[in-house]
C-alpha cells in the first residue's frame, strides 16, 4: 500500500471482505479468520514471517532469518536477546553481508537447564530481534521434548498426552483449522 500512503499525514485504511460471490466449497461463512496488521519497515528488513525458531530440550537453539534489502545498504547487523519473564539471558550480535535483496542469516545459541514448555506449566522465553538497532520482532518460544509411540501414543516431556481436536474446513477443503 505504499503508493496510496500520504507520509507525515494521518491516513485511514479500510479493509473489506465482499462475500457475495459464490465460490462452492457449500461453507456459508465469510470474513476475515486472521489478524491483520500494519508493517513497516526501512529499506532494509526481515518479516517476522521469515524468522524460524528450532529448539532442543537440551537448551540448543537455531535461529535462521530472510533479511530482506530493498536499498544501497552492503552490511547489517542483526542482534538477539533471549529473555524469560523479562530477564535477558542472552545477546548476541552478528555483521551480515549483504548480498542481493534476500541474505539467509544464521545463528546458533544455548541455554543451560532450560525450564521445558508443558501443558500444565507453559514455560516461554522470548527472542527479540533487533536489525541495525530497529525492534523488528518478538517471537514467543519454548523446549519441549515431543515422541509418538505406537504402541502407547505421543509423549510430552515423557509424559503421555491425550491428543483432542477437529478438522474444521474453514479455509480450503482438505485443510482444516487448529481449534
Amino acid at each position: 500500500i505504499t503508493d496510496q500512503l500520504i507520509f507525515g499525514e494521518s491516513n485511514s485504511i479500510a479493509v473489506r471482505v465482499d462475500c457475495s460471490q459464490y465460490e462452492g466449497w457449500w461453507y456459508d461463512g465469510g470474513g476475515i479468520y486472521r489478524d491483520v496488521k500494519l508493517l513497516t519497515t526501512n529499506d532494509c528488513y526481515c518479516m517476522p514471517a521469515d524468522i524460524y525458531v528450532h529448539t532442543a530440550k537440551n537448551g540448543q537453539i537455531s535461529i535462521t532469518a530472510d533479511v530482506t534489502n530493498k536499498g544501497e545498504q552492503k552490511t547489517a547487523k542483526m542482534a538477539l536477546i533471549i529473555e524469560k519473564d523479562g530477564t535477558p539471558l542472552l545477546k548476541a550480535e552478528k555483521s551480515l553481508a549483504l548480498t542481493g535483496e534476500k541474505t539467509a542469516f544464521s545463528a546458533q545459541l544455548q541455554i543451560h537447564s532450560p525450564a521445558l514448555w508443558d501443558v500444565d506449566d507453559p514455560q516461554l522465553y522470548t527472542l527479540t530481534v533487533l536489525l541495525n538497532g530497529e525492534r523488528e520482532t518478538e517471537i514467543p518460544f519454548g523446549f519441549k521434548d515431543v515422541r509418538f509411540d505406537p504402541e502407547h501414543g505421543f509423549f510430552l516431556n515423557g509424559k503421555a498426552r491425550t491428543l483432542n481436536g477437529v478438522c474444521l474446513h474453514q479455509d480450503l477443503a482438505g485443510v482444516g483449522v487448529a481449534l
